[in-house]
């Protein structure tokens, strides 16, 4: 089956985190600190429903990381956490944040080169600045980002 264009193994695998029931719809990748998924809620309608990373990590790392980004709640231009805490039997820990729609550094650059062109100043100095601006509202909270990179800008 396909759900905005992205093929999506049947059937659907769900997760409950605090009583919301979500749908993994998409794998996104996985790394050291877990695996990430394109989610939306079980019970809104699939082209209507908003979507949500669901990021399944470890117990222990995903309070750490669900403390960092209740944190950063309120500060422009930092991803909105909707939701967080323990999911699975296994012992994982689910963190919720807004999904971004778009793409990291990498993709933008790669749009560009293959049209064979540079990414225009103007847009490179607006994004640079935003970026700065993000981490000066985070730093004025004692919170440095560990892993900045093209990916998750």
């Amino acid at each position: 089956r396909r759900v905005h264009g992205a093929k999506v193994d049947e059937p659907a695998e769900t997760l409950t985190v605090n009583g919301q029931q979500y749908i993994l719809e998409k794998f996104i990748s996985a790394g050291e600190e877990g695996r990430v998924y394109r989610a939306r809620k079980a019970d809104a309608a699939i082209e209507a429903s908003e979507r949500y990373a669901i990021k399944l990590q470890g117990m222990e790392h995903g309070k750490y990381e669900a403390s960092i980004v209740e944190k950063i709640k309120n500060v422009e231009g930092a991803v909105k956490l909707i939701d967080f805490g323990p999911c699975f039997s296994e012992g994982f820990h689910c963190t919720v944040p807004e999904w971004l729609r778009g793409g990291d550094l990498i993709a933008l650059e790669r749009l560009y080169w293959d049209a064979r062109a540079n990414v225009p100043i103007k847009v490179a100095v607006r994004m640079a600045r935003k970026v700065a601006q993000t981490l000066v509202r985070l730093h004025d909270r004692h919170i440095v980002h560990a892993a900045l990179s093209e990916r998750s800008v």
